[in-house]
């Protein structure tokens, strides 16, 4: 079964496989659908990895509170 998560969260794109793709609406814009692919060439990793990347550079809606 294909699925696709529509959300604005990008941090959602940790679940794409080959049968899931993410659409991220954009106002006054054509809408982002990302797939395994677009994101491998993006990224250069796999989903999973992903959450480690923004770890490493400091993004906080991964850490917790102190």
């Amino acid at each position: 079964m294909n699925v696709r998560i529509i959300t604005g969260d990008r941090d959602i794109l940790q679940l794409l496989t080959e049968h899931t793709t993410v659409q991220l609406p954009r106002r006054d814009e054509i809408d982002e659908i990302w797939d395994l692919d677009r994101f491998r060439a993006e990224y250069e990793l796999e989903p999973p990895q992903l959450v480690e990347l923004k770890g490493l550079m400091g993004d906080t809606s991964i850490t917790s509170p102190a």
